[in-house]
Formats: structure tokens, C-alpha cells, sequence
């Protein structure tokens, strides 16, 4: 969330969809560690992290975005 938060505040603009493109290498990660099988043990965890971390990054972009513009 805090990096989602972090890449909308940097971005200036689209909160939400930079928030969500925060997460594009823990996804990436995940999907490589399922795929690969070197995740056999904990398989079910890494299928439900997935959404959650892109929706949490998304999150993170939504509180940016209510706060309104930045004061410089």
C-alpha cells in the first residue's frame, strides 16, 4: 500500500493506475515463483497474494488521490 501510495504522489497524476503499476513486480514475482514450481509448498499463498497485492497497491493510489493536489 505505502508503495502505491509512494508511486502516485511521484507520478502527479492517474493515482490509481500507478498505484496499481506499483505492484507489477511483486505480481511478476509471484507469477514466476507458481509457474516455476519453486514454490510447491506454499502455492495457495502465493495464488491468493497475487490480486492482494495489486489491489493493495491500488489502495494506496486511492488515498493519494483524496488528498488532492500537492502544495509546493
Amino acid at each position: 500500500m505505502l508503495g502505491g501510495y509512494v508511486a502516485a504522489r511521484i507520478a502527479e497524476h492517474d493515482a490509481l493506475l500507478n498505484g496499481a503499476l506499483s505492484s507489477i513486480l511483486s505480481v511478476g514475482s509471484g507469477t514466476y515463483a507458481v509457474f516455476s514450481g519453486s514454490a510447491a509448498d506454499d502455492l495457495l499463498m502465493h495464488i491468493v497474494f497475487l490480486p492482494l497485492s495489486a489491489a493493495l497497491g491500488t489502495l494506496g493510489g486511492y488515498l493519494r488521490s483524496r488528498q488532492g493536489p500537492r502544495m509546493t
